[in-house]
């Protein structure tokens, strides 16, 4: 959005493109570093874990790891459809990528096992790379800019506390998986089913909020209006707010009873639900948090 203000949408798109390549080639190098090292990380992220989980984790890491790449691509895809306001194909595509995980956990859960679901999130991730055809057509059939150390060394000033912000941020549930990894078996995926609750709150009540508000912040920030800037920002934290503190009052209370609709079936037993409505009553209280930072 500051390039469509500094320079034109035209050169924006150049510019732009000149960084998606960099930024797909180095994400692909990434995944080629870190596929002979899915053991050893494997080990290193849950050292807690026996030989046979361990080993488990490293082939479905193999599985996951390509998906990196796709979803870089994907991610940036997303955001631009969000900035031009096609908030209702990005949603789209965010839901058959979501079946896609499913449709493979379905289809090959008999044969693969748990893989089946590594194998969906890498597929899923690939489909959402398909949303640049969805981009303003005149902007995707604009050259490469050619000053692209230029566009390259002012992204990273911008981007760099940013990606420092998101790696301290992600550094909390690979420093919990590390711990829970020494807790009695199953200690792990009870943490997991709690989450998935949490964060389900999470996507349904805050990014849409978020997405919404997107659009008009990027616009504002890059025009340097502050005035309008702090009042997007100001409304979306305070809607995000108080459409989660029901959220949370109901799941507080409710969470055994949410817990036991959701998983308790199978395996999953009257203990496994006391364990996870526990867990997930301490992650409510990081919801607000977690809504602010986004």
């Amino acid at each position: 959005s500051g390039w469509v203000v500094a320079a034109g949408e035209a050169a924006a798109w150049a510019r732009l493109k000149s960084l998606l390549r960099f930024l797909l080639w180095t994400s692909a190098l990434l995944v080629l570093i870190s596929l002979p090292l899915a053991g050893p990380l494997a080990r290193a992220l849950a050292p807690g874990l026996g030989l046979s989980e361990t080993s488990i984790a490293a082939r479905a890491l193999l599985i996951l790891l390509p998906g990196i790449a796709f979803g870089v691509a994907g991610s940036i895809f997303a955001a631009l459809l969000n900035y031009h306001r096609r908030f209702v194909c990005a949603a789209l595509f965010a839901l058959a990528g979501n079946a896609l995980a499913l449709a493979c956990i379905l289809l090959f859960a008999g044969r693969i096992g748990i893989y089946s679901a590594a194998a969906g999130v890498t597929a899923g991730a690939l489909l959402l790379a398909l949303q640049w055809f969805f981009l303003p057509a005149a902007g995707r059939r604009e050259p490469r800019a050619t000053a692209t150390a230029d566009t390259r060394a002012e992204f990273s000033r911008l981007a760099g506390p940013l990606a420092a912000g998101i790696a301290l941020f992600n550094l909390i549930p690979l420093v919990e998986r590390f711990l829970s990894s020494f807790l009695p078996t199953g200690g792990i995926a009870l943490l997991n089913y709690a989450f998935k609750v949490d964060w389900l709150a999470y996507l349904v009540l805050v990014v849409p909020i978020t997405t919404l508000a997107f659009p008009r912040l990027a616009d504002a920030g890059a025009a340097g209006d502050t005035q309008k800037f702090l009042g997007a920002l100001q409304l979306a934290l305070k809607g995000a707010l108080l459409a989660l503190l029901p959220a949370m009052i109901f799941l507080g209370i409710a969470a055994p009873a949410v817990i036991a609709f959701l998983y308790e079936r199978g395996s999953f037993t009257t203990v496994h639900t006391a364990g996870t409505a526990a867990i997930l009553r301490v992650y409510l209280f990081g919801l607000p948090g977690a809504a602010a930072t986004l």
